[in-house]
């Protein structure tokens, strides 16, 4: 054997037993959210412990998924196995490293109280959270080379979402759930509709990627599956926001299609035939936007503060207020008690909007532009990788739907998930090259 064969590396979808490590918080926030929703369809007390039982299985998840986290870098640094990203990726990694050096300068600055430890009981997340999403959710994830967990935990996530779906329409037609009761809108195991509107999004996106990209029969029709029951729940959900998100991330779906996977083109019409007409049809949509041309024709002709469920006023004063503390803002969740006392809401329900009011507006920038980067960088390259597709689509229509909602710990954690799954692509499409290259 030459010295040169000697050096060639594995190919980039095989793994070793540390990729267990990386693929566990994927697996593990889809197995807490399984996990819930088999105790609020099986135990009836739920309907009151749901909001202490669900924080709680996260907090554990995090706890774990953070070791784990720490063990595969620590493992994997002192392998020398570690490789940085490159391209727009590593910028974008730049990006949020730098949000990061702001979140806790701004928390220095503000203190580090109960809040910025554990953010507010409703949403529950706070720094050290946010840490843990960019580094662990995202890095480790990135990080993750082998297909075969990728495609096995995106397959988890669609069931869980689809046996979600299915006991909405149980609890609905056929008997009613105890823990879904008392809410005002379609929310299953979340605390209300916009939340399960959020988590509906990055479900129908990611069906769709299934559907369009993956090989396997079995993974196309459950993307398929995945895709409508998903998409008629939100139909019944009602969420505008959510609904503008996952029209949005459809079109996406024509742009990844065109760039990088065009023999799906035939399946991709068939696509845009079975969900954009039965939802036309429905009739949900029509109505949606016309209350959305209504909510901007009162706001650009009479300043109507009342638009989008009083969203419009929520961000003018949060505007204000970060005009008045532009640089580190007011801390984590340092505005939400001023909210809650002018508009009755604690948080201004765009992310974008709450990081420029928690940690300034230079922390919010530097966040856009990291998601900008490693969600452009998969555009411009090549890949070979149907879950990276599944990744972007499903991080980009969070990232949609999050700019009329607010941040919560079980649906977060997904975003930085599903962003590392479309940033990997890139390192496995960078490393199958340079091991060509050495083959040769």
């Amino acid at each position: 054997m030459s010295k040169k064969q000697k050096t060639v590396r594995p190919p980039a979808n095989s793994f070793d037993r540390t990729d267990y490590l990386a693929a566990v918080p994927l697996f593990f926030i889809c197995f807490i959210t399984f996990l819930m929703f088999l105790m609020d369809i099986t135990m009836p007390q739920m309907a009151s412990y749901q909001y202490e039982t669900y924080p709680s299985l996260f907090r554990g998840a995090n706890i774990l998924i953070c070791i784990c986290g720490i063990l595969y870098f620590a493992i994997n640094v002192l392998s020398k196995k570690l490789t940085l990203p490159s391209g727009l990726t590593l910028v974008g990694f730049v990006f949020f490293v730098v949000f990061l050096a702001l979140m806790f300068a701004s928390t220095f600055v503000n203190g580090f109280g109960e809040k910025a430890l554990h953010g507010v009981s409703f949403r529950d997340i706070g720094v050290f959270h946010l840490l843990a999403f960019f580094l662990i959710y995202f890095g480790a994830t990135y990080c993750l080379r082998s297909e075969f967990l990728k495609e096995t935990g995106l397959r988890f996530f669609a069931v869980t979402a689809d046996l979600i779906a299915v006991s909405v329409l149980f609890d609905r037609y056929i008997s009613e759930i105890a823990a879904f009761q008392e809410k005002k809108d379609i929310s299953a195991i979340f605390f209300n509709g916009n939340h399960y509107g959020y988590f509906l999004v990055m479900a129908i996106l990611l069906g769709s990627a299934m559907f369009l990209y993956a090989a396997s029969r079995f993974t196309c029709g459950l993307g398929l599956v995945t895709l409508l029951l998903n998409l008629l729940i939100l139909a019944m959900n009602g969420s505008l926001g959510c609904m503008l998100a996952v029209f949005i991330g459809l079109l996406l779906t024509l742009l990844v299609t065109w760039r990088a996977y065009r023999e799906a083109i035939r399946r991709n019409l068939i696509l845009l035939a079975v969900v954009l007409i039965p939802v036309a049809v429905y009739g949900v949509v029509t109505g949606m936007l016309a209350s959305l041309i209504q909510d901007i024709t009162g706001v650009v002709s009479t300043g109507d503060e009342s638009a989008g469920h009083n969203r419009w006023l929520l961000w003018q004063i949060t505007m204000e207020h970060i005009a008045s503390r532009p640089f580190l803002g007011y801390g984590c969740e340092g505005l939400s008690e001023t909210l809650m006392d002018l508009t009755g809401r604690a948080n201004p329900h765009n992310e974008i909007l709450a990081y420029a009011a928690q940690f300034g507006v230079p922390a919010a920038v530097a966040y856009v532009i990291g998601f900008g980067c490693v969600l452009a960088d998969f555009v411009i390259r090549k890949r070979n990788s149907w879950t990276a597709a599944a990744g972007f689509l499903a991080a980009s229509g969070y990232f949609l739907s999050s700019l009329f909602g607010v941040t919560m710990f079980y649906t977060l954690p997904f975003f930085f998930i599903f962003m590392g799954l479309a940033a990997g692509a890139v390192q496995i499409a960078n490393d199958t090259i340079k091991e060509r290259k050495l083959a040769r």
